[in-house]
């Protein structure tokens, strides 16, 4: 349920019969996504050392608001022009004092064959400087809907922390549930 999308409710609601289980599925959905990414940069930016895959269907143009406030530097893949520049904004993140989080942004439908060099690019900046456990990587993968299955990640991401956030912009949530049982415009 945390990989899952917004999507993933449209799904239960329209296929599931039983209406307990519905429910249930439902309401541990939306617990599990009470969660927003801004309070999930608050959370990381406070614990030791942290590699995240992040999923989100924020378009890729879209930066992330306050990402001062979080010590965030983000780097989009599809402005780069050669491995030598990705290479230099991950050191000038490492020597950085007030970075915390260094988020590089690829377009899994237009840069999923660059995928396993950031991957490749980030570990070994990790295995030079172990000494900075304060400092956390991620990498964003925009999705787009309408091409969904279309791309396959083949690179494994096994000791990666891996989370779905819809919007990373988003600042609350309409709780589905008490709408899907109750409809009413009135609420919204």
């Amino acid at each position: 349920l945390q990989m899952a999308s917004g999507d993933f409710l449209i799904l239960v609601s329209l296929s599931m019969k039983n209406e307990e289980h519905k429910k249930t599925l439902i309401k541990d959905y939306e617990k599990l996504k009470t969660e927003k990414f801004k309070d999930f940069l608050d959370n990381i930016g406070q614990k030791s050392f942290q590699k995240n895959v992040i999923y989100t269907y924020t378009q890729i143009s879209e930066n992330i608001k306050d990402r001062e406030n979080f010590g965030l530097q983000e780097l989009k893949l599809g402005n780069c022009k050669s491995e030598n520049e990705i290479t230099k904004e991950i050191t000038e993140f490492l020597s950085s004092k007030n970075k915390k989080i260094f988020a590089i942004h690829i377009d899994l439908y237009q840069e999923s064959e660059h995928l396993m060099l950031v991957k490749n690019l980030l570990q070994n900046a990790m295995d030079k400087n172990q000494q900075k456990k304060s400092q956390h990587f991620m990498i964003i993968i925009h999705l787009q809907r309408f091409n969904a299955g279309k791309t396959k990640v083949t690179t494994l991401f096994q000791d990666w922390q891996s989370n779905m956030f819809d919007d990373l912009n988003e600042e609350s949530t309409i709780p589905l549930y008490e709408y899907l049982e109750d409809p009413s415009f009135a609420k919204l």
